[in-house]
């Protein structure tokens, strides 16, 4: 117990630092390019909130990745080469989003978080679709391939919990899109009042 409150503790100090270092990263830096991947974003979390899921614009980077990702997962086994592709279609972003903040380009990491609400919201709406009735479904490229999700819920004993799982991720969605908005807005919020038109 007290492990997992030193480490809360750590992530908290570790969070607060992050957010205090990229509000004066911004300071002086040009905005009026960045502003529109900030409204981009929420567009994009506007779009996914209100309206039923459609095809994003993102799609075939996506399933590229999640593709690739069941080939990379399938040495593990059967079901880690089907989760495989939906693990590497989250772990994309977040992989750049940690390399961002390495280089500590921090704006660039806050736009990653919307890549990540993207790439969660698919997967929602992909485990949405999963019916015992249609084991069977077509790929962006027409292609027949197993439902991943159908598998992997059945495997976890969750076909029944199918619509609250998918809800989960939706939420999940919903936040990476809000911190996106919210982060890389204020960061330009901040550029905005700070910068004077000198070169970067």
């Amino acid at each position: 117990m007290k492990l997992l409150e030193h480490f809360g503790s750590y992530l908290a100090r570790r969070l607060t630092r992050t957010i205090e270092e990229s509000f004066a990263w911004s300071e002086g830096r040009n905005p009026w390019w960045r502003i529109f991947f900030v409204a981009g974003a929420a567009y994009y979390f506007y779009d996914k909130f209100f309206f039923e899921y459609k095809d994003s614009i993102f799609q075939f980077i996506l399933f590229g990745i999640h593709e690739f990702g069941h080939e990379l997962f399938r040495p593990l086994g059967m079901f880690m080469g089907v989760a495989g592709g939906t693990i590497l279609q989250v772990l994309a972003p977040i992989i750049f989003m940690v390399a961002f903040l390495k280089k500590r380009d921090f704006f660039a990491a806050s736009i990653m978080f919307a890549w990540l609400g993207d790439s969660i919201m698919y997967s929602a709406w992909y485990c949405s679709t999963a019916d015992p009735s249609q084991p069977i479904i077509l790929n962006p490229f027409g292609k027949e391939g197993l439902h991943d999700f159908l598998y992997l819920l059945r495997a976890l004993g969750l076909l029944g919990w199918t619509r609250q799982v998918a809800a989960l991720m939706r939420f999940t969605a919903y936040a990476s899109y809000f911190i996106s908005v919210a982060w890389g807005g204020i960061m330009v919020w901040i550029m905005f009042q700070t910068y004077r038109g000198e070169p970067e």
